[in-house]
């Protein structure tokens, strides 16, 4: 039987996505994420450093390794068409979904929806039962109160001061350790 596959998508891949995919990595047992970049330059080695530095500052071993060791990689139609559910950090990514990969546009939602969706409307969070099963609710969810559903972006801070990188992992923290089961470690 196949694993459920999570997608998180962002620009570059080199800071957002890959922190929320390995937060949801190290919290979400059995779940297999990746994530992708709609810019990114795969010849880079490394998350941001800054953004690793914060991390490894904090104590979250496992997620500073898992960015230490990252390498960014362009979403293609192969990898959003295997992901049962994608997370994106800003909704023009999000719309973007559908134009690579015809028909994912109904299983990507902006990470901060999922967060609302879960909090604001009692969905099943991420790891509660297939994400195709999660995908599909989410989407109902979202067609029905699409108006009473925050708009928001997760903001990226390369070349930023570190405060910014610091409010990231804060950000990307609570969201995961809301949208998915389980305790997140910090």
């Amino acid at each position: 039987m196949r694993s459920d596959q999570l997608l998180v998508v962002c620009r570059a891949n080199h800071t957002r996505s890959p922190l929320v995919a390995s937060l949801l990595r190290q919290n979400v047992p059995g779940l297999v994420v990746g994530s992708a970049g709609t810019h990114a330059l795969p010849a880079r080695s490394g998350a941001d450093p800054q953004l690793v530095e914060v991390v490894r500052r904090r104590g979250i071993d496992a997620v500073a390794r898992d960015l230490r060791d990252h390498r960014p990689r362009a979403v293609k139609r192969r990898l959003l068409g295997a992901a049962d559910l994608i997370l994106t950090a800003t909704r023009d990514i999000r719309g973007q979904m559908g134009i690579v990969a015809p028909g994912t546009d109904s299983l990507s939602f902006t990470i901060h929806e999922a967060v609302e969706l879960v909090t604001s409307f009692g969905a099943t969070p991420i790891g509660g039962r297939p994400l195709r099963e999660i995908a599909v609710e989410w989407g109902v969810i979202r067609r029905d109160r699409w108006s009473q559903i925050q708009a928001r972006d997760l903001h990226d801070p390369t070349g930023g001061p570190v405060e910014e990188y610091e409010e990231l992992v804060d950000t990307a923290l609570e969201a995961v350790a809301t949208m998915a089961v389980g305790q997140v470690a910090r």
